[in-house]
């Protein structure tokens, strides 16, 4: 400690006694202006981590609302599928000659052909319409970014 220090410190009023501004005025500018610049840059930091949070929210629900869509379809053609073949099976019970069973496979066959064609293509409308739900946040997002960036 210097001897200003000291006398500072143990005089009687050293609580009420001001301290010269040791930081030259210069210096304290630079600091004031760093100071405002980090609050701007954190609030800013703070503005984009809300953006972002809010961007994965809506992506990660739009994916999950699309997978449980499609596991719904997936569900609902299984049942079909499988009362399908179960009814075929009782009609294969009740054929009474080699001619009802030739017509009644070649029935089948086309009839499960015409249902794979729908199915697919229900599959595929379901998927589509996921995809679009699922772009429609990343189109959002990724226009906010490029729109900030310029």
């Amino acid at each position: 400690m210097n001897e200003q220090t000291k006398t500072w410190t143990n005089s009687p009023d050293a609580s009420t006694h001001q301290t010269p501004n040791l930081i030259p005025a210069a210096f304290q500018e630079v600091a004031d202006k760093s100071i405002a610049q980090t609050k701007d840059t954190l609030v800013n930091a703070k503005a984009v981590t809300d953006k972002t949070a809010n961007f994965v929210q809506h992506t990660y629900g739009a994916v999950f609302k699309s997978a449980r869509d499609y596991n719904l379809k997936l569900i609902e053609i299984t049942h079909f599928n499988t009362n399908s073949a179960f009814d075929y099976a009782q009609q294969l019970l009740r054929v009474r000659s080699p001619s009802e069973l030739v017509e009644l496979s070649s029935g089948r066959v086309r009839q499960l052909f015409e249902t794979m064609t729908s199915q697919s293509k229900e599959l595929s409308s379901v998927i589509q319409k996921g995809s679009n739900e699922i772009a429609e946040p990343l189109k959002k997002g990724i226009a906010g970014a490029f729109t900030k960036a310029a």
